[in-house]
């Protein structure tokens, strides 16, 4: 990890496929924010809540199935 002089925020470097690239900067522009930085960090958020939600339904359903 490494923290840029200028911010407070960890940075990282990504390798990307050119496709999801692609999508992500449509997302960027179609979302209108300012930088990739920003996309990135809310598209990761999105999916990260979308793994927890599906993460309950599997635990609900579990339940349904065992009781």
């Amino acid at each position: 990890m490494h923290v840029r002089v200028d911010s407070t925020k960890p940075t990282t470097t990504i390798s990307w496929n050119p496709k999801v690239l692609s999508k992500v900067e449509d997302y960027r522009f179609n979302n209108r924010k300012d930088n990739r930085s920003i996309a990135v960090e809310e598209l990761v958020r999105y999916g990260l809540k979308y793994l927890e939600l599906v993460e309950r339904k599997k635990q609900r359903d579990l339940g349904r199935m065992q009781g």
